[in-house]
């Protein structure tokens, strides 16, 4: 009979001893799965660094290469500018010498003319004089040899012919005075011409100017509108991605959460729960997993162990409830095992 209930005893021992190392091995799977998570975790968090980093690069990038193109276009701007003034300054001073070449020209002109009619005057009047006095010593001549009334026959037809050659040079000098009145006119006319055609040529470049600068807002209002649009879509994405990864965590968090209270913590009741909170306790205190992971775990700091704990305990030595030494070996996977003395989470039927 004696035999009989050692042998009942050593089958409960065994079963108890069974029943342990089973919870143990549900709550080591638990921690493992635990830790698998908080790994992911740090996974999830070195990615998000990553890209938070890459992202930032990539803005850092646009903003350097933005700003390159920025100087680029107000160098090349600058350069445009210098390059405008210096067209504008060479074109003053062309026209500046132009003027001065046509200023001179004229005075030589005015003055090779003036030079002109004045040898010519000076010519005719020597012809005239020299005509008058041939015809002088001609009429003396006759009234010498053929007498009175030849030499006045004579005086009528010289007086004729220096009448007639008075007005073929005051006729010519009319011609003279046109043509060079004709001359003036064209000249002027071409300077005219040459003034409109320089109005027009710097209104034309007015308005051309006008277009380009038009045209180099508009391609700067596009290039601003298509970075800004490019930057919001990346916060876009990049705000979509962390909302993503934020909902993946919670669902990964719940997942965990309800396979904790669903499935390996199942069989752990209230009375389990206080007695081994001291080691619940310390494997939060000794951050090998955070307090949130076994927040199902912890109860309330003030929270009594209830008689249950003690009354409904399985047959064996009685634990201590404070006994928590040694949990993060337990946790590790590695620590004292169950003979060298390690505690052990119990559990009661």
């Amino acid at each position: 009979m004696q035999e009989e209930s050692l042998r009942q005893q050593q089958r409960a021992r065994a079963e108890e001893e069974e029943e342990q190392r089973r919870r143990a091995a549900a709550v080591e799977a638990v921690l493992a799965a635990c830790r698998d998570a908080e790994r992911q975790k740090k996974m999830r968090d070195d990615m998000k660094r990553e890209i938070f980093r890459l992202e930032q690069e990539r803005t850092r990038q646009m903003t350097e290469e933005e700003d390159r193109r920025l100087e680029a276009e107000r160098q090349k701007a600058a350069a445009e500018a210098a390059r405008r003034a210096a067209e504008n300054a060479e074109q003053r001073d062309r026209e500046a010498e132009w003027k001065r070449k046509r200023r001179e020209q004229e005075a030589r002109d005015a003055e090779e003319q003036n030079r002109q009619q004045k040898e010519m005057y000076d010519r005719m009047e020597r012809m005239r004089e020299a005509a008058l006095q041939a015809r002088l010593d001609k009429i003396q001549r006759i009234n010498r040899s053929v007498g009175k009334a030849l030499g006045d026959s004579m005086e009528a037809k010289a007086r004729a012919d220096e009448e007639r050659m008075m007005k073929e040079v005051e006729l010519r000098e009319k011609r003279l005075t046109q043509l060079e009145n004709e001359k003036r006119q064209k000249w002027a006319q071409a300077q005219r011409d040459m003034l409109d055609t320089l109005a027009r040529q710097c209104e034309e470049r007015k308005r051309q100017k006008e277009m380009e600068k038009m045209e180099s807002d508009k391609q700067a209002d596009i290039f601003r509108k298509t970075v800004k649009d490019g930057i919001e879509e990346d916060a876009r994405k990049a705000e979509a991605r962390r909302q993503r990864r934020w909902q993946q965590d919670q669902d990964l968090k719940s997942q965990i959460r309800e396979a904790r209270l669903t499935k390996w913590y199942q069989p752990i009741s209230l009375t389990e729960l206080e007695y081994n909170q001291n080691i619940f306790r310390d494997m939060a205190k000794g951050q090998i997993l955070p307090a949130e992971t076994l927040q199902s775990f912890l109860l309330p700091e003030d929270h009594k162990l209830t008689k249950k704990a003690y009354r409904n305990r399985m047959p064996g030595p009685k634990p201590d409830p404070t006994e928590a030494e040694g949990a993060g070996s337990l946790l590790e996977g590695g620590g004292r095992t169950e003979a060298e003395g390690a505690p052990t989470i119990v559990t009661f039927n």
